[in-house]
């Protein structure tokens, strides 16, 4: 929280005490960083209010039955304005079939939200490119997100988990973001009776993947 306020106090003394000496375009610049600042701030808040509720006992509200492949297009949709202006291809599995499982939509869909966004961070810069999975393996669904950057080290994979925990790379420069975005993503799953793993080889992206309990009819499970 501190970066990002400093970042803004800074700018806006000098908006305050030199605005008619600064040129449009400088003050424009300034107002830009003063907003992007101020929404970091605000992710950060908002993710660290959500560590507090996965905390709770009450966490999980809304439990009922929950469509995965809605759950996944409308995070896909929530997104596609970022893919569109890094030029991003994301391509959607098959969804034919029963993918329902319980639990609260909405923090499901943070989850893929989640791991999209964090796929749209390492892409190839030049030729970016996510691909998202759905399979079943026994009686649970597996969802899956690759992306096609610069890979995750070995000694990084279980690291990446943990709160505040940013990877730094030459291709991508200075990390942003907050670094609780996997840390809340395995919290969550976890409250849904799943699990949540990496694979990874530098230089060959990365797939992150969810396995989550079907919710089938007793009689389909035996």
């Amino acid at each position: 929280l501190r970066t990002p306020v400093t970042s803004i106090k800074a700018l806006s003394k000098i908006m305050l005490d030199d605005y008619e000496r600064l040129d449009k375009e400088r003050r424009t610049a300034y107002l830009q960083i003063i907003v992007n600042e101020s929404d970091r701030i605000s992710r950060l808040i908002n993710q660290v209010l959500d560590i507090e509720k996965l905390r709770s006992e009450d966490a999980l509200q809304q439990i009922e039955p929950v469509e995965l492949t809605e759950v996944m297009l409308t995070a896909v949709s929530g997104m596609q304005q970022l893919f569109t202006e890094r030029h991003i291809t994301c391509t959607l599995p098959d969804t034919d079939g029963n993918w329902t499982v319980l639990g609260d939509k909405d923090k499901l869909i943070q989850v893929v939200v989640n791991l999209l966004s964090n796929a749209l961070k390492f892409c190839d810069p030049a030729d970016g490119r996510i691909t998202i999975g759905l399979q079943r393996k026994g009686q649970y669904a597996l969802l899956s997100v690759r992306d096609n950057g610069p890979g995750i080290p070995e000694k990084s994979r279980e690291m990446i988990f943990e709160q505040f925990t940013q990877l730094h790379s030459k291709e991508q420069g200075k990390p942003h973001g907050t670094g609780l975005g996997l840390f809340i993503t395995k919290k969550i799953v976890e409250q849904h009776h799943g699990a949540i793993r990496v694979e990874s080889e530098p230089g060959e992206g990365a797939l992150f993947e969810i396995k989550l309990p079907l919710n089938e009819p007793l009689s389909t499970v035996l």
